[in-house]
Parts: C-alpha cells; sequence; structure tokens
C-alpha cells in the first residue's frame, strides 16, 4: 500500500544510504504530518483541495502502517482490513458534494523516480 500511495520503492538508495520506505513514510508523518509530503504528488494534483480525497488518503496510509508494525500482533488481520475497506470511508456524504464537480485527471503510473535524501531519516534498528 505504501508504495502505491508514494510510488516509491521499498529501499530509497542514495549514494551509501539506504532508507526502508516504511521509515522515510513514518519519519514524515510522525516528524512532520504532513501527507502530501508522502503521498504521489500526482494523486495530489488529480484533486487539489478534496477533502474526500484527503481523508480517504489518510485512512489508507494509517492502515498500511499498521500494516508494517514490528510486532505481528499487532498488525490487521485480513478480516481487519476488509471490514475496513467495507465502511463508508469510500462513500460520499452530503458533506462531500465537491467531489462530484471534481474533474476526472488522468493519474496513469509513471515510471520509478529515486528521491534525493541527504541523509537517512530514520534507522529500522
Amino acid at each position: 500500500m505504501l508504495e502505491l500511495l508514494t510510488r516509491k520503492r521499498v529501499d530509497i538508495e542514495e549514494e551509501s544510504n539506504v532508507t526502508s520506505l516504511v521509515s522515510w513514510v513514518r519519519f514524515i508523518w510522525l516528524e512532520i504530518g504532513k501527507i502530501d509530503e508522502i503521498v504521489d504528488p500526482d494523486i495530489a494534483n488529480a484533486f487539489p483541495n478534496s477533502r474526500v480525497l484527503a481523508r480517504q488518503v489518510t485512512e489508507v496510509l494509517l492502515l498500511a502502517l499498521r500494516c508494517t508494525k514490528r510486532k505481528p500482533c499487532e498488525r490487521p488481520t485480513m478480516k481487519d482490513i476488509t471490514s475496513f475497506y467495507q465502511k463508508n470511508i469510500f462513500r460520499l456524504s452530503c458533506d462531500d458534494v465537491d467531489m462530484v464537480n471534481e474533474d476526472v485527471v488522468d493519474v496513469a503510473p509513471q515510471p520509478y523516480s529515486v528521491p534525493f535524501f541527504s541523509t537517512n531519516p530514520v534507522s529500522d534498528a
């Protein structure tokens, strides 16, 4: 899920440093707290100022982070995940009518790009 949300590889290489995608996402989320720093810009640019998209992407990001917890017993089960997707988070509410008027934009996947990081933000140790 993190690869889909970020369009980044599992291991982010920069010179001799290798940062895992999980560590990078956790660092950005916990230290900066901005989802737009994490999510693939094509997703965000496709629906600018969309509360619906922001809420949905944030929910998926939090689920993805739960799936990457170190202790397997703390990770959600497949039943938990399917239950999550069956909830109303992907349905429109009366407050979300602005999404109906949003233009559909082609956000077809582009080739991976290796981002530049000057340091390893978080180690997996």
